[in-house]
């Protein structure tokens, strides 16, 4: 079943988003052909509107995927989609897995625009000097912990999306009309960036970055907290130290995040 509904949901949402995506590509296409042409004002122009496309592509990947997931659960089609022979973890899990697909791609599409804008610029010699100074302090693996990161953070985002929808459509937050998903989003991620906080500073496992000798990165047991009374000290310091109890955190939360979420779509769930 979730094979079916994972299609279903491809099917929709495949009707709005490629369509950033082919906007993209024809705007890169002039870049290409304005700097082989060397039409120095089109060049600069179309990489400029590139560059906000580039931007555009991800945020507007995120608005839809929340209305798709509001439009689809919570609203008229909500009456059907729960009376589908369909427990609600797997529609959460089609809508979900739909998403997070949909979310790489505007990435990688956002990226190929903002690398595309740097050339139509004439930049992109500068991108290479940062990937050398990156080298040279031997640094260069750092940026292959890009990926994961993104990944995380995409379903992090999606968890207190999909969290917060779902959360405003209880009984109790009807009142509040359609403010009350904006309102429990703020609320949930204000707190969970408080809580993410205090694990990054106080949980010890961390990476630490020597400034001073064999300049490199090494995994520590010590946690931000003493890294950062040294700062606030005025000492000058001789490592940065970056806490990974943040990540933790959120790869916790996430998991809750959705199990929560399931549950009260199985329970607790008034549609309007």
């Amino acid at each position: 079943m979730l094979n079916k509904l994972l299609k279903h949901e491809f099917k929709d949402t495949a009707r709005i988003i490629p369509m950033f995506y082919l906007i993209s590509l024809i705007f890169a296409s002039m870049v290409l052909s304005a700097k082989t042409l060397d039409i120095d004002w089109f060049r600069m122009t179309t990489s400029f509107v590139l560059l906000l496309l580039g931007i555009a592509v991800s945020i507007v990947t995120f608005v839809v995927i929340a209305m798709r997931f509001y439009r689809n659960l919570y609203s008229n089609e909500g009456y059907l989609m729960f009376t589908l022979p369909v427990k609600p973890h797997l529609l959460l899990a089609a809508k979900g897995i739909a998403a997070f697909f949909w979310m790489l791609l505007s990435y990688g599409v956002t990226v190929c625009a903002f690398y595309i804008s740097l050339y139509g610029f004439g930049l992109t010699g500068e991108l290479s000097m940062v990937m050398d100074q990156l080298k040279i302090y031997g640094m260069e693996k750092v940026i292959y912990l890009f990926v994961p990161m993104m990944i995380l953070a995409t379903l992090y985002l999606l968890g207190q999306i999909y969290f917060a929808i779902t959360m405003a459509n209880r009984p109790a937050f009807h009142s509040m009309g359609g403010a009350a998903a904006f309102l429990v989003f703020i609320a949930t991620n204000v707190i969970l960036q408080i809580a993410e906080a205090i694990f990054a500073i106080f949980v010890p496992f961390s990476v630490e970055i020597d400034l001073v000798e064999n300049i490199g990165v090494s995994l520590t047991s010590q946690n931000m907290f003493g890294y950062l009374l040294e700062s606030m000290k005025g000492a000058e310091p001789t490592t940065i130290v970056i806490g990974f109890g943040g990540y933790i955190f959120e790869i916790i939360m996430v998991c809750i995040l959705f199990y929560v979420t399931s549950r009260i779509m199985k329970n607790k769930v008034s549609l309007r």
